[in-house]
């Protein structure tokens, strides 16, 4: 019984609890990060530095085409929100169609007051009781 019981402390002494380095939620569930999910741990790949001044001019214009495009891209990415603004890529597909039909629906509601005039409104208190005509004979 002692060595089964040693043993099971052990077991339990071993176990690793992985811990989450992050928790995300979402609205359709939850995303747990572990920091052994990323890769971080690894080196990154070194980029070969290029001195300019010692390329021919073919590779150089490549070179420089390469860096104009990426430093554009970059731009392009940090503006990307107010350029998808300006451009109308975030607003609703139909929304002009839902504006015009609303519009429209105020300015109906708009004439039908109009049309009413100046009416007498309708006597909904029933307490008033109409007095009797007399009739002669």
């Amino acid at each position: 019984m002692e060595l089964s019981a040693t043993t099971e402390a052990e077991n339990q002494a071993n176990i690793k609890v992985r811990v989450p380095k992050r928790v995300l939620h979402f609205s359709d569930g939850v995303l747990e990060e572990y920091s052994d999910d990323e890769t971080d741990n690894q080196s990154p790949t070194q980029q070969q530095i290029v001195d300019p001044k010692t390329l021919t001019w073919g590779p150089w214009l490549i070179f420089k085409a390469w860096a104009a495009g990426t430093s554009t891209l970059a731009a392009i990415d940090y503006m990307g929100e107010y350029l998808a603004e300006f451009f109308g890529i975030t607003t609703p597909k139909y929304q002009s169609e839902i504006d015009e039909y609303e519009r429209k629906e105020a300015k109906r509601k708009e004439l039908e007051e109009m049309q009413k005039g100046w009416t007498e409104p309708e006597n909904t208190d029933s307490s008033v009781s109409q007095q009797p005509v007399a009739t002669t004979v």
